[in-house]
Order: C-alpha cells, then sequence, then structure tokens
C-alpha cells in the first residue's frame, strides 16, 4: 500500500489501510498521532505518521524474523537456519537420546506446553512486583520491556588466552586487504562518481566514488 501510495502521489490513506485491524502494526503510544489527525481530517499528518509506523513495522519485523529478505545473511529466512529435513531424519534419534526428548509429537508437545505455561507463570511473578526494575518488566503503555543481559565476565586465564592468541596472528594491511577482494569479487564496479548515474571506468576516473 505504502508504494502504491508512492507510485501514484497520492495523499489520503485508503480507509481499509487506516482501520484498527489494519493498523495493529503500529505501537500503542504512537496510536494517539494517528487517531487525533484523522479525526481532524488532516490527512498529510495523518500520511506521515502512518508512512512511518508503517517504516517501523517493517524494520521490527525484519529484527524479529517475522519478515525477511531473500539474499540477505543478516535478514534471512529464520528456516535456512533449521535443520535441512533429510539430514534431520539421520539425526533425530541421536538428538532425542542426548537432549533427553521423544521423537513422538504427541508425547513432546505437551511436555513443552507445560514447560511454557510454567515458565509464563514464573513472568507473571516477576512482573507483579511493584516498582520491579529487573529484566522483564512492563511499560506505561502495557508493553514488555526486556532489559540487556548483563556482561559476562570472563575468567583472568581465558582473557590471557584470548591475548595470546590475538598476538600470534597476523597483521592485516587494511588497503592491501581491499585490493586482494576486490580482486576476487570486482566489488569497485559497482562504484559511480557522485552526481552520475553510470559506473566509474578507467577512462574517467572519479576522485572519491559512493557506492
Amino acid at each position: 500500500m505504502l508504494r502504491e501510495l508512492n507510485r501514484t502521489g497520492r495523499i489520503n490513506v485508503p480507509d481499509e489501510a487506516a482501520t484498527a485491524e489494519a493498523t495493529t502494526f503500529v505501537p500503542v503510544r504512537w496510536r494517539g498521532y494517528l487517531e487525533h489527525a484523522r479525526e481532524q481530517g488532516r490527512s498529510t499528518m495523518h500520511r506521515h505518521y502512518w508512512e512511518l509506523a508503517v517504516l517501523y513495522g517493517v524494520q521490527s519485523a525484519l529484527r524479529s524474523g517475522d519478515v525477511w529478505v531473500p539474499g540477505s545473511r543478516r535478514y534471512t529466512n529464520p528456516a535456512t537456519l533449521l535443520i535441512p529435513g533429510d539430514t534431520w531424519v539421520a539425526q533425530r534419534d541421536d538428538f532425542c537420546t542426548v537432549t533427553g526428548t521423544s521423537s513422538d509429537p504427541t508425547e513432546q508437545l505437551p511436555k513443552l506446553e507445560a514447560d511454557l505455561h510454567a515458565a509464563m507463570a514464573d513472568l507473571e511473578r516477576v512482573l507483579a512486583e511493584p516498582g520491579r526494575e529487573g529484566l522483564a518488566r512492563l511499560d506505561d503503555d502495557g508493553e514488555l520491556i526486556v532489559s540487556p543481559l548483563p556482561v559476562e565476565q570472563l575468567p583472568p586465564e581465558v582473557e590471557a588466552r584470548a591475548a595470546a592468541t590475538s598476538a600470534r596472528l597476523p597483521r592485516v594491511h587494511l588497503p592491501s586487504l581491499l585490493i586482494e577482494v576486490d580482486r576476487d569479487t570486482g566489488f569497485t564496479n559497482e562504484f559511480t562518481p557522485p552526481g552520475e548515474p553510470n559506473p566509474a571506468t578507467p577512462s574517467s576516473p572519479a576522485t572519491s566514488t559512493r557506492c
């Protein structure tokens, strides 16, 4: 819908894209802005708020894995990170033996459901504590906030071994590394001089380039 609005130059967000069911991706703290702008008939302002919410929703979905980009390494389809089906068939029995789980879903799923309910009960007890500022809490909008885990403190001997390992690694000259990568991939062929649509060529070098 956003692409279509940009393509046609329309300002008004269609009614079917502004209903409560169609805007569930809008954060609770932002909904008042959209509703207020729409009630006042300020189409341009409502469009800006709606577009910002759409982009924020896409960003959140990319980070959570609900949306993915074909060919991307960072935002890849989570299914590609799973063990392939034919490989899993050969490894399933060994995995179940090591983890103490059942390969029969009718037995394993009830166990997982019981574990989930137990974990949710523990979380409810944590959230019920007034004024708690621990790892999990609810904000003013009722949304769950999970704080980052504290940094793990490594034992001194581990840090010493890491430093010794790093000292044994060769020092790499960055320009030489870029030249080697360019020789293998040719990525500089995709650079274009500023203000020009075509890639730079040896006959028309640029003093600075952008990708």
